[in-house]
């Protein structure tokens, strides 16, 4: 007697997730199936050589590029700072003192590397403007709360790192500092006071 089976099946089996493909040298699609030969040497040279002036090239287009705009935006906070230092004594100017400067800067898709020009824009902030910026993400940052916990770490980073240049005694509490907009308020009230003086 034979057996029949009623219902037929399909099994998927998942491959093996530790495999990888192994990545072919970029030399060997130049001399593919043939022996290595001067001219695909010197054709994979020539290839080398193209991709390299055209990497720096757009590198210095692109550093061009953020030169104008970061200067720009660092003119912009030069003038909003200079203008709170010179007339600290005058009525409008304390009123504008509780305000932070603020710019934004918003890139699009087509900007290749957002991570590379916020870095760029933030040592020329530090250089030129304030030691005390703070790059904020999205991802970061998905409420209220971790936004300030992340603004105001950040900037008592950066309040250790220039009394530390300055040679000053630093005890900094490892207790988590409390993030409040009042607390954030206070911190710049006393950063611009002991800047003034």
């Amino acid at each position: 007697m034979s057996t029949s089976s009623v219902s037929k099946g399909c099994f998927v089996f998942k491959s093996n997730f530790k495999k990888r493909k192994t990545s072919v040298p970029v030399e060997d699609y130049f001399n593919k199936g043939k022996k290595e030969s001067e001219d695909s040497k010197l054709r994979f040279e020539t290839y080398q050589s193209i991709w390299q002036q055209m990497k720096s090239e757009t590198e210095r287009l692109q550093e061009e590029l953020n030169k104008n705009l970061f200067d720009s935006l660092i003119e912009f906070l030069q003038k909003s700072h200079s203008g709170f230092q010179e007339n600290s004594r005058n009525w409008g100017y304390q009123i504008k003192l509780r305000e932070i400067p603020t710019a934004a800067l918003v890139l699009g898709v087509n900007v290749t590397d957002h991570d590379l020009t916020f870095r760029s824009l933030t040592e020329a902030l530090q250089n030129n403007v304030t030691p005390y910026v703070v790059s904020l993400q999205a991802r970061d940052c998905p409420d209220v709360k971790h936004f300030l916990q992340k603004l105001v770490s950040q900037l008592m980073d950066c309040c250790a790192d220039v009394e530390s240049k300055e040679e000053e005694s630093v005890n900094i509490t490892q207790k988590k500092t409390h993030c409040s907009m009042d607390s954030l308020s206070s911190w710049y009230m006393n950063v611009t006071q002991v800047n003034v003086n």
